[in-house]
C-alpha cells in the first residue's frame, strides 16, 4: 500500500491516543479537590476542573471563554493581589494567600498557587491552583495557642515550684526563729532572778552607804539593773504570743513599750525615734501583743530604710471615731513601682536573705482584725510613712 494511503490511519491513531490521553488528565484534574483552572495571557479561562466548576455553580462549558477576575471577583481587571500575572511576566511559578468570605458567611484560607505553561520560549498559559486550606490553618491556629496556653502554664508551674521554695524557706526560718525564741525567753527568765538579787542588795547598800558620791554610783547600778528588767520583761510579754480575746488596750503603752523593746536596735541604726501621743486617748479593744508587734515591724522597717541614721517620728490623736497613729521615718521613701504591692505576702524591697516579705502583710492583717485599717504613703518631706487608723467602740 502507497505511503500516502496509511497516512490517515497513524493521524487516526495519535489522535485517539491524544483524547486518551486530555481524559486521562481530565480525570486526574476532576479528582483533585483544589478548584484548577487554566488561563491564557488575557486571562480568559480555557480549562477549568470539576471542583472549581462546582464552586462557581456553573457547567465546565459555561466557564470557558469567561475571565478569572470577573468569575471569581466580578472585577473589571485582573486583582491587584494576583501572582498570575507575575507568572506570565517572570515566567516563575507563584503563590499567596489569602482569606475570603464563603456565600454561608464562613471565612476560609485559601492558597493561590500558579504556574507557567511555556510554548517557543514564551509563557502561553498559566495554571492557577485554589486550595481551600482553612482547616489546616485552623490547625495551625489551634497548635499555636496550644502551644501559648502550654508555656503559659509551664510559666506557672514554675512561678509555683519558687513560691513552694519560699514557702519552704520562710518555714525553716520561722522554725528557727521560734527555737531561738524560746531560747530567749529560757535565758531571759534565767537573767531575772540575778539581776533582782543586784537591785535588792542596791537598794541595802544604798541605805548604808554615807558617801553621796558612792551613794549615786550605786543607785546607778540599781537603775541600769531595773532597766535590763525592764527589757527582759518586754521580751518575755512579747514572747508569750497573743491573748485568746481582744481588751480595751493604752495605744500609747503599747507603743511605748516597743520603743524600749526595740531600744537597742535604734541606737545601733543611729535612729531617734521621737514620739507626739494625745493625753486621755480612748481605749479600743484589740489584741495588744498582735498590735505590738505591728509597730514592732514597722520600728525595724523604719531602720532598714535608714541605713545612715535618721529619726523616726510617732504620733497618736483621736480622729472622729477612730484613733489615728502615723509612723514616718526620714528615709529615701517608697518608689512608685512598689507602693500597691507592699502588702503583699512575700513582696520584699530588700536583698536576699533581708527580709521575708511577710512583715507588712502580716500588719495588716491584725489590723484589720480589731476593724482598722493600715495604709503606706509618702511624706510631704522625706521619707514614707504609715497611717494607722483603728475604730473606737460604739
Amino acid at each position: 500500500m502507497p505511503d500516502h494511503e496509511k497516512a490517515p490511519a497513524f493521524v487516526d491513531a495519535a489522535r485517539g491516543e491524544a483524547q486518551r490521553t486530555e481524559l486521562f488528565l481530565q480525570s486526574v484534574l476532576d479528582s483533585l479537590k483544589d478548584r484548577v483552572n487554566i488561563v491564557d495571557e488575557n486571562y480568559n479561562i480555557i480549562y477549568a476542573n470539576a471542583a472549581l466548576a462546582q464552586s462557581c455553580g456553573k457547567s465546565r462549558d459555561k466557564l470557558i471563554g469567561e475571565t478569572c477576575y470577573e468569575l471569581y471577583w466580578g472585577n473589571e481587571r485582573p486583582c491587584e493581589v494576583c501572582v498570575t500575572p507575575e507568572t506570565f511576566r517572570t515566567g516563575m511559578p507563584q503563590h499567596t494567600a489569602h482569606w475570603e468570605t464563603a456565600d454561608d458567611g464562613s471565612e476560609l484560607y485559601i492558597e493561590h498557587y500558579t504556574f507557567p505553561i511555556v510554548e517557543k520560549g514564551k509563557v502561553k498559559y498559566v495554571i492557577e491552583c485554589l486550595r481551600d486550606a482553612t482547616h489546616r490553618k485552623n490547625q495551625e491556629h489551634k497548635a499555636r495557642e496550644q502551644a501559648l496556653e502550654l508555656g503559659k502554664r509551664l510559666n506557672q508551674l514554675r512561678h509555683a515550684y519558687k513560691e513552694r521554695q519560699l514557702i519552704r524557706e520562710q518555714l525553716l526560718h520561722a522554725e528557727r526563729m521560734a527555737s531561738i525564741g524560746q531560747m530567749a525567753s529560757s535565758m531571759a527568765h534565767e537573767l531575772d532572778t540575778p539581776l533582782s538579787t543586784m537591785s535588792g542588795y542596791c537598794e541595802m547598800l544604798i541605805e548604808s552607804i554615807a558617801d553621796d558620791a558612792d551613794r549615786a554610783k550605786v543607785q546607778s547600778i540599781a537603775e541600769q539593773a531595773e532597766r535590763c528588767q525592764k527589757i527582759i520583761r518586754n521580751a518575755l510579754d512579747y514572747a508569750r504570743g497573743p491573748t485568746a480575746t481582744p481588751e480595751p488596750a493604752d495605744v500609747n503603752k503599747i507603743i511605748t513599750d516597743t520603743i524600749a523593746l526595740m531600744d537597742y536596735t535604734t541606737r545601733v541604726a543611729r535612729v531617734k525615734v521621737v514620739t507626739e501621743f494625745a493625753d486621755g486617748l480612748p481605749t479600743p479593744a484589740m489584741d495588744s501583743e498582735k498590735m505590738q508587734q505591728v509597730f514592732l515591724n514597722l520600728i525595724r522597717n523604719a531602720c532598714d530604710a535608714m541605713p545612715d541614721g535618721g529619726e523616726i517620728h510617732i504620733t497618736t490623736r483621736r480622729d472622729g471615731d477612730s484613733i489615728r497613729i502615723v509612723v514616718r521615718d526620714t528615709g529615701e521613701g517608697i518608689p512608685e513601682a512598689d507602693r500597691d504591692r507592699i502588702f503583699e505576702p512575700f513582696y520584699t524591697t530588700k536583698g536576699p536573705g533581708k527580709g521575708t516579705g511577710l512583715g507588712l502583710s502580716i500588719c495588716q492583717s491584725i489590723v484589720r482584725e480589731c476593724g482598722g485599717e493600715i495604709a503606706a504613703r509618702n511624706a510631704e518631706g522625706p521619707g514614707a510613712e504609715f497611717v494607722i487608723t483603728i475604730p473606737l467602740p460604739d
